[in-house]
């Protein structure tokens, strides 16, 4: 059962039936979990590096953060997040996308969008600026978040 995305990520079913409801929204949360969870580490497999290319390849060059997303939910669980683990190793990456990403985050929240929608764009938004800002921050004030964080992680809860 496929799940037809709007621009406003809500959900349409395909038919009316309530089972195929049921099928099309345990789809979509398939696909958002495997989103949510997408591994950032690359395997270093010849095979899985080929599947994250092609699957990157199908993705218009220009596609926005939300075109990104209708696309990914029309993947499997593993495919998306192999696309996503594709995507935040290209260049494509960029200052943009990233904002794109972090106003729909915020557009579903203002609207009172379903939580599991709302929470796989802001997973997705922290991603893909956490990989972006690795790639363009400088080492020493990348040294220098880790200090902090571990610092932040060591204080005793107030």
């Amino acid at each position: 059962m496929r799940v037809a995305m709007t621009s406003s990520m809500t959900m349409i079913p395909s038919t009316s039936s309530s089972a195929s409801t049921r099928s099309s929204r345990c789809d979509a949360r398939a696909a958002s979990r495997g989103l949510r969870r997408a591994a950032l580490s690359s395997t270093g497999d010849d095979f899985e590096d080929a599947r994250r290319e092609a699957l990157l390849a199908a993705l218009p060059s220009d596609a926005t953060f939300t075109a990104f997303v209708e696309h990914a939910f029309t993947l499997a669980g593993d495919d998306a997040g192999m696309l996503v683990q594709a995507f935040c190793d290209s260049e494509r990456l960029t200052l943009e996308f990233c904002e794109q990403a972090f106003e729909c985050a915020y557009g579903a929240y203002t609207r009172g969008a379903p939580e599991e929608e709302t929470q796989t764009y802001v997973t997705l938004a922290r991603i893909f600026m956490s990989n972006f800002r690795s790639r363009v921050q400088p080492p020493e004030a990348s040294l220098i978040d880790d200090i902090v964080d571990e610092a932040r992680r060591r204080l005793p809860a107030a």
